[in-house]
């Protein structure tokens, strides 16, 4: 039998890290955060040549065994240290491979530059009622953040708008809360600026725009633009499609409802839903006149 051999493996944490895993879109960096209450920083840029020395060796290998090769293993950059409870969620920010934010189950949103030490360089204590579970980085606006907590609630943060250095207020620019359980993944739409999602425990998918100004029920946000609810467990994780726009891929686990294995769905919304309202009305407009013949 073939056994699987690792490129490299990233060392570093003292207990599990279950949850939290970042790559940087800007080169090649890894963070995770686990219940070491650590958030650690890889960069393997440097180790290229060991990667690629690695694989020479590793191909030449017949498929009798490994002849004693072991995956090369790599300590991290940097460990940064100041929560105080799990790390449940990490995000490095969109236009460099330094600055990391994270959130945990100590309900607090913390930021971290590499070039400024081990330490936190501005934090959100208390920034919710309830552990911070998920953590996105605005690619379109880099003072934005966004986090979703175990007790249902999306919020944004600026940090433009957070006191200087550690221990700031609650002050989040937006609260917004239309799920029924704990939020499970947030992530910034890579296409269209102020819209992001949400993904929940209820099973339902909730899309949100920071645009909209107005609703027609009192029981509905606002900000609330589409609810996707294809799935029958618990959406654990989604992301949007950046190569093709308002395009989802979303997971749930069904596993307890099938008798085993989970959902994948990838779904588009309607263009009626978030196109300009006026747009919309005189397109409903023509197909109407179309279809009546005037």
């Amino acid at each position: 039998r073939q056994l699987s051999l690792a490129d490299m493996i990233l060392e570093g944490h003292k207990d599990n890290a279950e949850y939290a895993l970042a790559a940087s879109s800007q080169d090649y960096s890894f963070a995770s955060g686990g219940k070491d209450k650590l958030v650690l920083l890889w960069s393997i840029g440097d180790e290229v040549s060991t990667l690629l020395g690695h694989n020479k060796e590793r191909s030449s290998v017949t498929s009798g065994g490994y002849g004693g090769l072991v995956s090369p293993t790599l300590a991290p950059r940097i460990a940064f240290e100041g929560h105080a409870d799990t790390v449940e969620d990490v995000a490095f920010h969109p236009k460099n491979s330094h600055e990391l934010v994270s959130v945990g189950d100590d309900k607090s949103v913390r930021f971290w530059d590499a070039r400024a030490g081990s330490g936190e360089v501005l934090s959100v204590i208390d920034a919710d009622d309830g552990d911070v579970q998920s953590v996105d980085w605005c690619g379109q606006d880099e003072n934005l953040v966004l986090t979703g907590t175990s007790n249902a609630v999306v919020k944004v943060f600026d940090r433009r708008k957070l006191s200087s250095g550690t221990g700031a207020k609650r002050n989040e620019l937006i609260r917004l809360t239309h799920h029924t359980k704990g939020i499970l993944c947030v992530e910034w739409c890579p296409n269209q600026k102020g819209v992001f999602a949400s993904s929940a425990e209820d099973g339902v998918l909730n899309v949100w725009d920071m645009g909209k100004t107005h609703s027609k029920s009192s029981d509905v946000p606002p900000q609330l633009l589409f609810q996707h609810v294809g799935h029958r467990a618990e959406v654990g994780d989604f992301q949007w499609n950046p190569e093709d726009p308002w395009t989802i891929l979303s997971t749930s686990n069904d596993n307890s409802l099938r008798g085993g294995g989970g959902t994948l769905q990838v779904w588009r919304m309607n263009d009626l839903i978030y196109r300009p309202e006026e747009e919309v009305l005189e397109e409903l407009e023509r197909q109407r006149e179309k279809i009546l013949g005037k």
